[in-house]
């Protein structure tokens, strides 16, 4: 049964218990954070969360999210929160966010110099490219905010990222001559093929983004 909770102090095994008697135990004072529990007779062993024990109103807000999520896990539900392999792409995202931002930039910078001496040929394509950076960047600037807050537009959001890294590779290596076709475009198509149908399926993700 899915309420059948065990839980050890030292060599000592308690149970079957509720979930809420585990909660009231946490309380008050009976278990401890070092201790135990486990869900049925062949679950893993784990710690309690810290969430479910009195501590004060800061620690609460700073450590809230994370312990919920432990606790979540722990009590046999669905894996959640930013661990294990969602763990990639988030951090991909943030790294690839935070190049286009500084891609942007030089491309402003390069507006700038060369606009006072008049080249007209290589204005339009700068132009055009920081316009299109420009509007990556601030899009993926959108979605780093959805990721922190856990908004449950951000896999869907993930996957027009991934589709539109592979447009924009498409489009820098057209317009760089020198660009290397298969490094801007292939990483780009075998990224969204390993994670777009990793944002639809999932559990991790769908359990952790639901606000």
């Amino acid at each position: 049964m899915s309420d059948r909770w065990f839980y050890r102090i030292g060599d000592r095994i308690t149970g079957p218990v509720t979930r809420e008697e585990i909660e009231a135990h946490c309380q008050q004072g009976l278990l401890k954070p070092t201790d135990q529990v486990r869900m049925g007779d062949q679950g893993q062993w784990r710690k309690p969360s810290l969430s479910l024990f009195p501590f004060d109103v800061a620690m609460q807000r700073l450590e809230a999210s994370k312990a919920s999520e432990v606790v979540i896990e722990a009590l046999g539900g669905p894996p959640v929160g930013i661990r294990g392999w969602l763990l990639l792409p988030v951090l991909w995202l943030v790294f690839s966010t935070g190049f286009t931002v500084i891609m942007f930039l030089a491309l402003v910078g390069r507006l700038f110099v060369k606009w006072p001496t008049q080249e007209a040929a290589s204005l339009p394509i700068l132009v055009t490219l920081a316009v299109v950076v420009g509007a990556f960047a601030t899009f993926g600037v959108v979605i780093c905010a959805c990721m922190s807050k856990r908004r449950k537009e951000f896999p869907t959001l993930m996957i027009v990222y991934y589709c539109a890294d592979v447009v924009i590779g498409i489009a820098q290596a057209a317009f760089d001559p020198e660009a290397n076709l298969l490094r801007e475009v292939g990483m780009a198509i075998i990224g969204a093929a390993v994670w777009i149908p990793y944002f639809l399926v999932s559990k991790r993700v769908k359990a952790t983004f639901t606000q």
